[in-house]
């Protein structure tokens, strides 16, 4: 009787669950037959479910992202979601105009562990036939890593999504004086505090022809929290840098007394999916040269750059 009780339930149980937040996971493309990193922020202003879709695809070694608004319908345990307008892009190539995506998705999980997964595809146009694909989300307590957060912080629309707590929601609490206690002790606050005990792997080397080399850094992937400090030559010229979508770019100047520098990698944390990746972009004058690159607590990746010609 009680099993019979409890499968009677799970549905209403299900319905009841609170589908605002935000939700990371991958878009898979039957076309490509590749994985894209995924994410939507849900909200709800009286009864109406809207929100913003972010995604991430890599063109020549650089990440392309878009963030779209979106319009979502609930039935029980079924989500469907529509794009309406694309908000912000740095696309390679131009936006193709008049293709939406259309995503019917399921919810499954306990209020622990919400997953969103389902099908998607997109209308046909005279210029291009349907795409299809797959599309699996994980609910997140904590969104500080979200890389469609961030753009929408930027963006200045954090504002109008229903989870996120504003300054009037917060109740005022009045303190108790107490005794103050001393701050605490931070660990290896120091950018690379234990590369002496590491191994180094070279694990390429990049001939150039400049004087001055610029690098980007970016995740290689889903946007996990991978943090690296980069080294050049023992000294220390990126100091716990984090990993994102967008690439940050530093110039490094190498003297001509200098036939080649080795650059160190070192692994501050491996994230929340190990190892600790990334993708570094080296910039000589028009050519780009692109390492992907990782390591962990015992190992750091190191990428040798030597004057072409010597």
């Amino acid at each position: 009787m009680k099993s019979i009780l409890l499968l009677l339930l799970l549905p209403l149980k299900l319905f009841c669950q609170d589908i605002t937040g935000v939700w990371i996971g991958s878009l898979y493309n039957d076309t490509t037959k590749s994985f894209i990193s995924y994410e939507l922020a849900i909200s709800e202003q009286k009864g109406k479910l809207s929100g913003y879709s972010h995604t991430t695809f890599i063109i020549d070694g650089v990440p392309n992202v878009g963030v779209k608004s979106i319009k979502i319908i609930r039935k029980k345990d079924k989500i469907f979601i529509e794009d309406v307008e694309l908000l912000y892009n740095n696309y390679s190539v131009s936006p193709t105009r008049g293709v939406h995506q259309f995503s019917l998705l399921s919810l499954s999980g306990q209020s622990s562990v919400m997953v969103l997964s389902g099908t998607w595809k997109t209308n046909r146009t005279r210029e291009y036939s349907s795409a299809t694909g797959r599309l699996t989300l994980e609910k997140k307590k904590n969104f500080e890593d979200s890389k469609l957060v961030a753009q929408l912080e930027k963006m200045d629309l954090m504002g109008g999504l229903s989870f996120v707590e504003k300054p009037t929601d917060r109740k005022v609490i009045t303190t108790i004086p107490s005794i103050v206690l001393p701050p605490p002790i931070l660990k290896n606050t120091v950018p690379a505090a234990e590369i002496e005990s590491r191994k180094i792997e070279t694990i390429e080397t990049v001939f150039f022809n400049s004087d001055s080399l610029v690098l980007t850094l970016y995740d290689n992937g889903e946007i996990d929290g991978d943090t690296v400090t980069v080294l050049m030559n023992g000294k220390v010229i990126w100091p716990k840098q984090g990993l994102t979508a967008n690439g940050i770019n530093k110039t490094i100047r190498i003297p001509a007394s200098l036939d080649s520098v080795k650059l160190i990698m070192y692994a501050e944390n491996l994230g929340s999916i190990p190892p600790n990746t990334g993708l570094l972009v080296v910039r000589d004058g028009g050519k780009d040269y692109e390492i992907r690159f990782s390591g962990d607590l015992q190992k750091n990746a190191a990428i040798v750059l030597k004057r072409r010609g010597k």
